[in-house]
């Protein structure tokens, strides 16, 4: 808001110049402050306390206090200036510093004064704004400023731009550093093309031409030669540019320096020929395959190693050059790289040269590239080694060499040999046992069968047992010993050779599995999932006693193979669910999850989820499945309502939002035509096509009715009424609506219950019902109305979305059409969901009915099968009331007054549209576009005697806040409020607000004259 109409507006308002000016600060977003510069005495107004993060009040106003809120950097700064000033060297102080405001935020804030001599001393006077904003959009334009440059100089990429009729070539800096002259320069165009060397000049100037005179763009290269002589490759691109008819008005256009470019061109095109000389002179074969498996490339040892010169091979496929068998090593290799984009090596034994090669396959963005030499030699040397290593490993193991001698001692066979192992695991040095009898090792805590006792009887073959001997420190350990004799010459035993393995993990990992399948014995029998175990090596299946509760199966007759499994598994879902367990099975996967349908032994179709944990041997092949399935059918239905109720509200609040707009712009079209068609009676021609798009119009305003319907955004005005009257009263439309060949037949119950509802809406709802069993008969049938009073219990509310248990008035609308699918039901309320032909309907009349329903506190539900026809049954809630309400009787005359009013409206399209309406009806009226100037306007004008405001408006005030802040003043005023969409200010739990006011967009001349003169006649509630 400028200046000069701030003063207007505060001088029309009448204001003190003390209240002006408090006024025009608030207005400008301003403080005031001033300093006494003999005492130093501060004060300062609100708008500062705001700006430091203070409530007002809540700061001693000192020149202390304020620096403490003052960034640390701009202290100093800020001092310099006011000492500048209190020591009379200036008269005006300027300051723009930063404040640190609550939690941390900074702000920028600009802050002037000046020096005024008074009674009480010198007073240093001034204001302080936040220029927060302003800081941080030149920060902005600064940053995309030096990102402009940065293109422009990495990228060597200048713009230029000419005028038809214009000499002058408009350059930018880095159009003008190509050309090599100074920024700035702006050359003639005929000095820009004499920079293009002579054989290009010609190309250039008739592109430009084309580009001017017929609009056809060009991008070309062609050579410059820059104000220094020296020749610059360069990219030319030219685009024409039009005035607002359309016609030419220039040529703006990009130049680039392309001799960087190039230079790289050249450099890679040097790579290339020096990676093709290594690869040609390597030593290892290589090819290239692309993504089907041909050739493109091999060098010279890839012809020597294959026997083949380039020229057969390159183009064929290598599978066909050189057969495999389907998953041999190289097929395998090669799929993998292929397939999974992952560098694949291998060692394989080619038998067509009898050779061992070394293979690298490597992805490359064009196929696979191979790498392969003979490895023959290699491959025998790491044969030999593996076999080397193997034997160490056995090193590994505790060794023990026991000599025998000629006849049994007493103290046992002496040791005469251990290695490091036995140092290791059995904490005895060398030197300890070494000649001493095997009795050193016997364990007291196993004395009779620990390793001593067992190494004292040495057997006379090879010998495997298992014993439990300790440390030296007493730690548990388990041995694997092997007792092998070594014979001499003469063919007797001359020592022992005793080998022991630790195998205490393997002891404890037995006795983790004798505990683990005690636990799972007992969580089988008390999970509430179906526990199944599945032994693969016998293909035999185990399961849990919960197959036969949740299932139905005896788990002693429901079979233990795989196809007894399969078998109860729907047929849709069996291959996929088969499949899936065999790939987890056969591939490296360690457990598997599936969901599928079941079959209950009931023939009831049940929706599962089975998982298991996939056990493999030291190979990593699968030998055991354990797992579980759990019934999630319940859980799957309640999970679908959700997602379709989730649906159904995002769609409603899209709907009301679309409807909100839409109203505005209708309520000034109708206004206008209505006005057309009023004027122009007698030129029947223009009183037509008014009509016509009087229809039109109203038609629009009918579909955003239903917008607002199924987003449960309308303003109901429920009231007890006795449905079965409704229905006799609306059976005559209902009779002239229908065609002849359907039977309407109403069913009303004795004793009917009032509802609690909007009658009006009732009855539409109805009516649209009434025309879908229409569409839903075309050669004819039976409608039928019926009546009940039920009660919802605690069961069905549960398992149905918004519905409350209690009591209900039933209107249930059937007919005897074709029906509807299940999934053309799930999706029947859905707005501008249709079955249909093009032209036939909107799609909006059962979401209509849905949305009204709902928003009312009732429950809709739709029973219908193909062929059987259609029952939709409306439970509305009951009301308490002893008799039905009075029915409202219309008025349908015009009828003005003289009164003032005040509209108060932020779309200045229906402001004015408004205002022309009620002068036309000999109303005083007065505008305004929000709620702060319909205050000024009242303070202004206290013979205003109805406010006429919109609900919902912009500025941090809406039409109920201006309303109590107006009743507060003028008690008597009449309120009227307007809305295309209506918020919870007025409505709640979907009702009108007892005793207001509430013309609905877009309304007619006739509805407005009506609203108008009720709100004048009977005030009401603000």
């Amino acid at each position: 808001m400028d200046g000069p109409r701030v003063r207007h507006e505060l001088n029309a308002a009448g204001l003190s110049p003390a209240e002006q000016l408090r006024a025009a600060q608030d207005l400008l977003g301003f403080g005031s402050w001033h300093m006494n510069l003999d005492t130093g005495e501060v004060h300062w107004s609100d708008a500062v306390y705001v700006m430091l993060g203070a409530a007002p009040g809540g700061l001693i106003p000192t020149r202390e206090s304020y620096l403490s809120r003052v960034h640390p950097d701009d202290v100093q700064p800020l001092l310099d200036d006011l000492e500048a000033v209190i020591g009379g060297s200036s008269e005006r102080f300027s300051s723009t510093h930063r404040i640190l405001a609550a939690e941390g935020a900074v702000r920028y804030v600009e802050s002037l004064g000046v020096v005024e001599a008074s009674d009480r001393g010198r007073i240093l006077a001034g204001v302080v704004r936040d220029v927060t904003d302003r800081v941080a959009a030149t920060q902005r334009l600064a940053d995309l400023e030096q990102l402009r440059r940065f293109a422009g100089e990495t990228s060597k990429l200048g713009g230029w731009r000419v005028e038809v009729g214009a000499d002058r070539v408009i350059w930018t800096e880095e159009c003008a550093a190509i050309h090599g002259v100074p920024a700035g320069t702006c050359p003639t165009l005929e000095r820009a093309i004499a920079f293009y060397i002579p054989q290009d000049r010609p190309r250039i100037a008739e592109a430009f031409r084309q580009c001017v005179e017929r609009g056809i763009p060009y991008d070309d290269q062609f050579t410059i030669l820059n104000a220094a002589g020296q020749r610059v490759r360069v990219r030319t691109t030219g685009l024409p540019f039009h005035d607002d008819r359309g016609r030419i008005k220039g040529v703006h256009g990009a130049l680039q320096d392309l001799t960087g470019i190039l230079r790289a061109q050249e450099q890679v095109e040097a790579l290339n020929l020096r990676l093709a000389h290594v690869l040609e002179t390597m030593s290892d074969a290589f090819i290239t395959l692309d993504h089907e498996g041909c050739f493109t490339y091999l060098n010279q040892q890839a012809e020597v190693a294959l026997g083949q010169r380039r020229e057969e091979l390159l183009g064929a496929h290598i599978w066909t050059a050189f057969p495999q068998e389907p998953g041999s090593p190289f097929v395998r290799a090669y799929d993998l790289a292929r397939r999974d984009r992952r560098r694949q090596e291998h060692v394989s034994w080619y038998e067509a040269l009898q050779k061992w090669f070394s293979v690298v396959c490597e992805p490359t963005p064009n196929g696979v590239a191979v790498f392969f030499r003979d490895v023959t030699q290699e491959q025998a040397r790491t044969e030999q080694l593996r076999l080397l290593e193997a034997a160490v490993a056995r090193v590994n193991d505790i060794l023990i060499l026991t000599e025998v001698g000629p006849a049994p001692s007493a103290e046992g066979p002496r040791i005469v040999y251990v290695n490091d192992a036995f140092v290791d695991q059995l904490g005895y040095r060398r030197d300890e046992v070494l000649g001493q009898s095997v009795e050193i090792l016997r364990d007291p805590n196993t004395p009779e069968h620990g390793l001593g006792p067992t190494l004292r009887s040495p057997p006379s073959v090879s010998e495997r047992t298992q014993v439990l001997h300790h440390r030296r420190d007493q730690r548990e350990l388990w041995l694997e010993l092997d007792v092998v004799p070594l014979l001499g010459d003469e063919g007797r035993p001359t020592h022992h050779v005793a080998v022991a393995r630790d195998i205490t993990d393997r002891k404890l990992a037995e006795e983790r599995v004798r505990i683990a399948n005690a636990r799972f014995d007992t969580i089988a029998l008390i999970t509430e999932d179906v526990v199944w175990d599945w032994d693969l090596e016998r293909d035999a299946f185990w399961w849990s006693d919960g197959l036969y509760k949740h299932f139905g199966y005896d788990p002693q007759t429901f079979g233990t193979s795989f196809e007894a499994w399969e078998e109860r598994i729907v047929p849709e879902d069996r291959a996929r669910a088969a499949a899936g367990i065999k790939a987890a099975i056969e591939g490296h996967a360690s457990s598997w999850t599936e969901e599928y349908r079941f079959f209950h032994a009931d023939g009831r179709v049940r929706i599962v989820i089975d998982r298991g944990s996939i056990h493999r041997d030291e190979r990593g092949r699968a030998v055991r499945m354990v797992g579980s399935t759990i019934d999630v059918t319940e859980q799957r239905a309640m999970q679908a309502q959700l997602r379709q109720a989730e649906k159904m509200q995002a769609i409603g609040q899209l709907t009301g939002g679309v409807a909100h707009d839409f109203n505005n712009l209708l309520t000034v079209i109708l206004g206008n035509i209505e006005l057309l068609s009023e004027r122009t009676t007698q030129q029947h021609e223009l009183h037509r096509l008014a009509n016509e798009a009087m229809a039109a119009a109203e038609r629009g305003a009918a579909l955003t009715s239903r917008l607002l319907a199924f987003a449960r955004r309308q303003p109901l005005e429920p009231k007890a009424i006795d449905v079965n009257q409704l229905l006799r009263r609306s059976d005559h439309m209902f009779r002239r609506t229908l065609p002849e060949d359907i039977e309407i037949e109403t069913v009303a119950a004795a004793g009917l219950w009032l509802a609690d509802v909007d009658p009006g809406q009732l009855e539409n709802a109805l009516l649209n019902l009434a025309l879908n069993a229409r569409d839903a008969m075309p050669r004819g049938g039976r409608l039928t109305f019926e009546t009940a009073n039920v009660r919802i219990d605690e069961d069905y509310a549960a398992n149905h979305d918004e519905v409350s248990p209690g009591p209900y008035v039933l209107v249930s609308v059937s007919d005897t059409g074709h029906g509807m699918s299940p999934e053309t039901v799930q999706r029947a309320f859905e707005p501008f969901y249709t079955t249909k032909g093009s032209g036939r309907g909107s799609g909006m009349g059962l979401s209509m009915v849905f949305g009204f329903i709902k928003q009312s506190g009732g429950h809709v539900k739709i029973y219908s099968e193909p062929g059987e026809g259609t029952s939709v049954k409306l439970y509305l809630p009951r009301s308490h009331a002893q008799k039905p309400s009075p029915a409202d009787t219309p008025s349908y005359d015009i009828r003005g007054g003289h009164e003032h009013i005040l509209v108060v409206e932020d779309d200045r399209h229906v402001r004015d549209h408004l205002e022309r309406q009620l002068r036309s009806l000999g109303y005083r009226v007065s505008t305004a576009a929000s709620g702060r100037e319909a205050l000024d306007l009242l303070q202004a004008n206290p013979t205003v005697e109805l406010l006429f405001t919109d609900v919902v408006m912009p500025g941090g005030m809406s039409g109920p806040q201006l309303a109590a802040r107006v009743r507060e003043r003028s008690p008597d005023i009449g309120i009227l409020y307007t809305s295309g969409y209506t918020e919870n200010a007025i409505v709640h739990q979907g009702r009108l607000d007892e005793g207001v006011h509430l013309l609905t967009k877009p309304y007619n001349r006739q509805a407005l004259a009506r609203k108008v003169r009720k709100a004048l006649d009977e005030p009401g509630p603000a």
